[in-house]
């Protein structure tokens, strides 16, 4: 492959004026480091055949905001059929582009903290992070309140028949008449709270490594 590629010497200082790194610019055109290293070197043999080369070059130029070049016909030895050409951005749109990536880093570390560290989990796995109460009315007339990571999702009346189950990721908080009015489980689990048993209680279920609070 003889000859240079026309424009080349315009690009690497337009790249620096802009404040924009290789990086940051294969993100934007989708292009591969090495071929705008070459692109910017004028490197012709190093990368890929017509119409594929002016394609990049052209994208590349446009990002940049630099006016197109034509290409030497020497240069052009093959007519295959053009690439579907990559989205085309300013240097404007490259800065919101990171500007997005970005807080996407950030949302990802916050939930990385606030969930321990625990990473990825699958359905199953997500679906047991929840811890489960079931209330079961000792007899009629049982009146509690269940609170549910801070919203309350009930305020009523336990039939003796029909047990009550409720979900919380982070707490689950139940006001009782009293500890005999009602048997409890939490996550499969019976609970008997020590302490007064005939008085109104609340007892706040938290993880299970933390267990119950009366």
């Amino acid at each position: 492959m003889s000859g240079a590629l026309p424009g080349f010497e315009e690009l690497r200082p337009r790249r620096e004026a802009l404040g924009l790194s290789l990086d940051e610019v294969a993100l934007v055109t989708r292009l591969s480091v090495e071929w705008l290293v070459a692109l910017e070197d004028g490197r012709v043999a190093d990368l890929p055949q017509e119409p594929y080369r002016s394609a990049y070059l052209r994208t590349y130029r446009e990002v940049l905001e630099l006016g197109p070049v034509e290409v030497e016909a020497q240069l052009v030895e093959d007519q295959a059929p053009p690439p579907s050409e990559p989205p085309r951005r300013t240097p404007r749109q490259v800065i919101a582009l990171l500007g997005v990536a970005g807080l996407v880093l950030v949302v990802g570390i916050w939930l990385a903290v606030a969930t321990g560290g625990r990473g990825h989990r699958s359905g199953e796995e997500l679906s047991d992070s929840f811890q489960t109460v079931r209330l079961a009315a000792q007899g009629a007339g049982v009146r509690v309140k269940v609170h549910a990571d801070g919203e309350l999702v009930f305020d009523g009346v336990l039939s003796p028949s029909e047990p009550q189950e409720f979900s919380g990721r982070e707490r689950v908080e139940l006001d009782l008449p009293s500890l005999e009015a009602v048997k409890i489980r939490h996550n499969g689990s019976a609970v008997t709270p020590q302490g007064v048993q005939d008085a109104p209680r609340k007892l706040v279920f938290i993880d299970d490594s933390r267990g119950v609070r009366p």
